[in-house]
C-alpha cells in the first residue's frame, strides 16, 4: 500500500447536500443567463434584421454558429475542466463571453456579430454550460435528481424572464446598449466565487491522505470524496453527465462501493485473467487529472461507438432533433410580430410561455421517467422513458407542423406552451436514454460525440428554418421543415428496442 500525499489544490467533496446547494443555486443562475440570453435571440433578431437589411437566413446565422460553437465546445470544455478544474474554466469563459458581447455594441456589419456573437460569445458559453452541469453531479449522487432537475429549471425562467426584459429594454434602449448591459452583468465571477466558497469550505471539514493500492486485490479507491481535485479529474468520474439519481442505476445496486471507485473507471474486474490492470502511474494521472487535454478528448470522441447500431440510431435521430429544436424559439416572436400583428412586448410573450412551461415540463417528466406503468411492457422503466422521449418529439413536430392554422394570438401561444412542455422530455431525458442504451461506462464517451453532433445540427437548423422564410415569405414553411425534422427523430426510434431483441440473441446463440 502506498500513501500519497494529497497534492496542492486537492479539495475534498461532500456528497448530497451542504455547500453543494451554493453551487447548484449558481449552476442555475448559469443556466438562467446563457439559456435566457439565446432563447431571447428571437426578439433581437428583428431589430438586426431591420437594422442591417439583411434576410431571416443571415441573421439566424449569428444563432447557429452561437449555439453549435456552444455544443461542439462540449468535448473541448470536459477536456480543460479535467486539466484545470471548472472554476477556472467558468471564469475564463465568463470572460471570453462578456468580451463578445460588449464588443457587439460597435458592430456595423452582420459579419461583424457573427464574429463577436456567433463565435466569441459561443466559445464563452461553451466554456462556462459544461462546467455548470458537472459540479453539480460531482456533488450529489443520491438526491442528483432533485439537484440536477433545479437547476436546469434556470433555463425555463430564463427564457421567460429575458424575453420580456429584453424586449423592454430594445424599446427603451436600443439593441446596442443591450449588449452593453448584458455584458456588465458579471455572472461570472459572482457564479465562481460560490463555488470556490464550496470547494474551499468542504476542504476545511476533510483532511488527509489519499491511498492508492498497487495490487490488483486493493486496485479500487473507494470513496469518491477521493477522487476529485478542485483543479482536475472531473471526466474519471463515469456517470458525470448522468443527471439522474445514481442509486437507480443497475451498476450502483450490483456494487455501490465498486461503483465508485476510481479503477471502476477502466472498466475492469481484478478477477478477470484476461483484462490487464493499468500500472500504477496511469492510474495515478487519471485520478489526478494530469492527462494531456488532447489525450482525453480523443477519449470522449471515441469513435468506436459507431459500431453499435443503437448508437448509431440514436445519434441521428438527436441530429435530427438537435435540427428542429433550436429555430422555432427563435421565429416563435417573430411569427407573433410579422404575422399576427402583435407589439414586441406581447410577441416576446410567446417564448415567455415557452419557458414557463419548460420549466413545469422538466420537473414533470423528470418525475415520471423512472415510474413503472399499469400496462403490458410498464414495468420496463428503460422502455417507458424511451416512449416517453420518442412520443414528445413526435407530438411536438406534429404541432408544429399546423402552426400554418393558428392564425389568433392565444391559439399560437398555446402552440408555444406545449411545445416548450413537450420539448423538454428532449433536453431532461437524453442522457438517461443514452445510458440504457450503451450503460453507464460508456456515457462520457456517448455524450461526448451527441455534443459534437448537436453543434453540427446546431449550425444547420436556424439557416435553414431562415432561408425558407426568405424564399416563401411564410414563418408556416419555417415551423413546418422543425416539426418534420422532430416528428421524424422520434419515430425512428421505436425499432430500437427491437435491434436490442435481435442483439440479445445474437448473443446467446454465440
Amino acid at each position: 500500500m502506498t500513501k500519497i500525499q494529497k497534492p496542492t489544490g486537492w479539495k475534498p467533496v461532500a456528497l448530497d447536500g451542504g455547500y453543494g446547494w451554493v453551487v447548484v443555486f449558481a449552476s442555475f443562475l448559469i443556466h438562467v443567463i446563457l439559456d435566457g440570453f439565446v432563447y431571447s435571440y428571437g426578439v433581437i433578431a428583428d431589430s438586426l434584421v431591420k437594422e442591417f437589411n439583411k434576410t431571416n437566413a443571415e441573421v439566424s446565422t449569428i444563432l447557429s454558429i452561437l449555439t453549435g460553437v456552444m455544443a461542439a465546445m462540449g468535448p473541448i470544455t470536459s477536456a480543460i475542466c479535467n486539466r484545470i478544474g471548472c472554476r477556472l474554466t467558468v471564469i475564463i469563459g465568463a470572460i471570453i463571453a462578456s468580451i463578445g458581447c460588449a464588443i457587439s455594441y460597435y458592430a456595423g456589419s452582420m459579419t461583424y456579430l457573427i464574429g463577436s456573437l456567433g463565435i466569441i460569445m459561443g466559445i464563452g458559453f461553451g466554456l462556462i454550460y459544461c462546467p455548470a452541469i458537472v459540479m453539480v453531479t460531482m456533488y450529489f449522487e443520491k438526491r442528483r435528481s432533485l439537484a440536477t432537475g433545479f437547476t436546469v429549471c434556470g433555463s425555463g425562467v430564463g427564457a421567460a424572464v429575458f424575453s420580456i426584459i429584453v424586449s423592454h429594454l430594445i424599446v427603451a434602449f436600443g439593441w446596442r446598449t443591450l449588449f452593453l448591459i448584458y455584458a456588465e452583468d458579471e455572472e461570472g465571477n459572482n457564479v465562481n466565487e460560490k463555488l470556490k466558497s464550496a470547494v474551499n469550505k468542504d476542504s476545511e471539514a476533510e483532511e488527509g491522505n489519499l491511498q492508492l493500492a498497487q495490487s490488483s486485490d486493493e486496485g479500487i479507491v473507494k470513496s469518491r470524496t477521493n477522487t476529485v481535485t478542485e483543479s482536475s479529474g472531473y471526466l474519471n468520474v463515469k456517470d458525470v453527465f448522468y443527471p439522474g439519481s445514481v442509486t437507480g442505476l443497475k451498476e450502483y445496486q450490483k456494487d455501490a462501493e465498486h461503483f465508485r471507485s476510481v479503477t471502476s473507471l477502466h472498466s475492469h474486474n481484478p478477477k478477470d485473467k484476461n483484462h490487464q490492470l493499468p500500472s500504477l502511474k496511469e492510474e495515478n494521472e487519471e485520478i489526478l487529472g494530469t492527462q494531456s487535454i488532447w489525450t482525453t478528448i480523443t477519449k470522449i470522441l471515441d469513435l468506436s461507438l459507431f459500431t453499435d447500431p443503437v448508437y448509431v440510431l440514436f445519434v441521428s435521430s438527436n441530429f435530427l432533433a438537435s435540427t428542429g429544436f433550436n429555430p422555432p424559439p427563435m421565429f416563435m416572436p417573430m411569427n407573433a410580430e410579422n404575422v399576427l400583428g402583435l407589439p414586441k412586448e406581447s410577441a416576446a410573450q410567446t417564448v415567455s410561455a415557452y419557458g414557463i412551461a419548460n420549466i413545469i415540463g422538466r420537473i414533470v417528466f423528470g418525475l415520471i421517467c423512472d415510474r413503472q406503468f399499469p400496462c403490458k411492457y410498464g414495468k420496463d422503466t428503460a422502455r417507458n422513458r424511451l416512449w416517453i422521449y420518442n412520443w414528445t418529439l413526435m407530438l411536438c413536430g406534429v404541432f408544429s407542423c399546423f402552426v400554418f392554422l393558428m392564425v389568433d394570438e392565444y391559439v399560437f401561444k398555446a402552440y408555444c406552451f406545449f411545445f416548450g412542455f413537450l420539448i423538454s422530455s428532449y433536453i431532461c431525458l437524453t442522457s438517461v436514454v443514452l445510458v440504457d442504451m450503451v450503460g453507464v461506462d460508456r456515457l462520457t464517451n456517448a455524450f461526448g460525440l451527441s455534443l459534437l453532433v448537436r453543434g453540427i445540427a446546431a449550425f444547420v437548423g436556424p439557416p435553414i428554418a431562415g432561408l425558407l422564410f426568405d424564399l416563401t415569405k411564410r414563418y408556416d414553411w419555417t415551423f413546418t421543415f422543425c416539426g418534420t425534422c422532430l416528428f421524424v427523430s422520434g419515430i425512428m426510434l421505436f425499432i430500437i428496442p427491437f435491434i436490442q431483441k435481435n442483439k440479445s440473441k445474437k448473443v446467446r446463440l454465440e
